[in-house]
């Protein structure tokens, strides 16, 4: 059973102590961009929601320490964040018209993006 540690202000650690077994390795490796860490013996990974979802799908009983906590916290309030705006900006591409694009058409995701994009800060 491993431990989730806060590593840098954008990462986690899932650390485990003495011999990691196989399954584990694979679990943990198989998160994208994680990366072997000798020194905490874990791999290190990105915090962002869809990588924390995979670390608490597949160790549901680890234990996060308070930085871990943090980072888990900060990226559920950023998921339901973009969520809220998703479904609060009704796209309407007209508001683009006039737009100088350096492409003719952009794609509709493009244009999405633009459109809630616009009013962040």
């Amino acid at each position: 059973m491993p431990t989730i540690r806060g590593a840098s202000p954008h990462n986690v650690a899932v650390v485990f102590e003495g011999n990691v077994d196989e399954l584990d390795r694979l679990k943990a490796s198989n998160i994208p961009n994680s990366r072997y860490n000798k020194t905490v013996n874990g791999w290190t990974v990105r915090a962002s929601y869809l990588n924390l979802q995979r670390v608490v799908k597949a160790w549901p009983n680890a234990m996060w320490d308070k930085e871990a906590g943090t980072l888990m916290a900060g990226a559920e309030a950023n998921h339901l964040r973009r969520q809220a705006l998703l479904k609060s900006k009704d796209v309407d591409f007209s508001e683009l018209e006039g737009f100088p694009f350096k492409d003719p058409q952009p794609w509709d995701h493009q244009k999405t993006a633009l459109l809630l994009g616009r009013d962040a800060d």
